[in-house]
């Protein structure tokens, strides 16, 4: 849906994802004055200031404030059901999903927790049957170690991640496509006393294959500049330099973005931000000093983000819309 796109975008300009989940969680309660939860979405797109489509999105929750349904009717009459179901630890148990309304599920997926383990399975075509399952591992704090895919559901794993973490701020994640215990690939993550990320560096059995380096303020967490090696051959090829004014709790970021580490700038990314969360972003994909995209967002007073509006193509027209209702309790 449109709207995960636009969190994408939010994500990957930000580089940290300030006020933006990749998937829409109304589980997640992030207001500290009330306990809000979506229950209504209505996402819409524009043509020549047109509506051409539109879904409405409603959400339904159980008696302990858990996601219970998400029904979207679009208006070309397409009509999606979504189910969810909680064990008494209030994790997911079953995830069903009715993608024509004829109140049958088509897809779905569900889990079995253990001590420190918990295995999803995808039922692809509504049979009832596994068509894939996952297997996590988990650390005493809750953090991944090890996920094992069996694509095909016959107890054989074709795909093999492990993840280690050290004690000074270093994280590795390693990926075994064969499952033959041989890494094809592996990463591993430095990060500051702030737990920001400092360093990425991805390696393969042929070298290192690109590296990510990051600079911060004086706080350690708001980014200074991104300096990227693509091909691992030592040289910078793309550079991002941030620059942060302040003023009447408003605080914008200006972006630039430089192919190599000297050269004219490539890109320009403009965000406006208010407690962290982001009220509008620009950005002029050539650094002509023209704006090509903008996204500009709208929250109430407990911060629960409204929703947006967006010119994706800069000519000044809202290509789409997107509005949130919000139950406080």
């Amino acid at each position: 849906m449109k709207r995960r796109k636009i969190c994408y975008l939010a994500l990957l300009l930000t580089s940290h994802g300030a006020g933006c989940r990749a998937y829409n969680d109304p589980n997640v309660d992030e207001s500290p004055e009330a306990e809000c939860r979506v229950i209504q979405e209505v996402d819409t797109s524009y043509v020549d200031d047109e509506r051409t489509f539109q879904t409405v999105a409603i959400y339904t929750y159980d008696d302990r404030h858990l996601l219970e349904m998400l029904r979207s009717e679009s208006s070309d009459g397409a009509l999606v059901v979504e189910n969810f179901h909680y064990d008494a630890s209030s994790r997911l148990s079953l995830h069903q999903i009715d993608s024509d309304g004829d109140a049958l599920a088509d897809a779905a997926i569900w889990y079995d927790y253990g001590a420190g383990s918990e295995i999803e399975h995808q039922d692809h075509n509504g049979d009832g049957q596994a068509d894939s399952i996952t297997f996590r591992e988990l650390d005493e704090a809750g953090r991944m170690t090890k996920r094992l895919l069996d694509e095909n559901a016959d107890s054989n794993a074709e795909i093999v991640e492990t993840w280690s973490y050290g004690q000074a701020g270093i994280l590795t994640h390693e990926w075994d496509y064969g499952a033959d215990g041989i890494p094809e690939r592996w990463e591993t993550r430095h990060y500051n006393s702030e737990g920001s990320l400092v360093i990425a560096r991805t390696e393969t059995p042929g070298g290192v294959s690109r590296v990510e380096e990051r600079e911060y303020e004086e706080d350690g967490r708001s980014v200074a500049q991104v300096r990227t090696d693509q091909d691992g051959d030592g040289a910078v090829d793309r550079w991002s330099r941030y620059e942060r004014v302040l003023a009447e709790g408003i605080e914008e970021i200006t972006v630039r973005h430089y192919i190599e580490s000297e050269g004219p700038v490539q890109s320009i990314d403009v965000f406006e931000m208010v407690d962290d969360s982001p009220r509008s972003i620009s950005r002029d994909s050539d650094a002509d000093g023209t704006i090509d995209y903008r996204i500009e967002f709208t929250a109430d007073e407990h911060g629960n983000e409204l929703g947006w509006e967006v010119d994706e193509d800069g000519d000044g027209r809202i290509d789409a819309t997107l509005e949130r209702t919000f139950r406080c309790d």
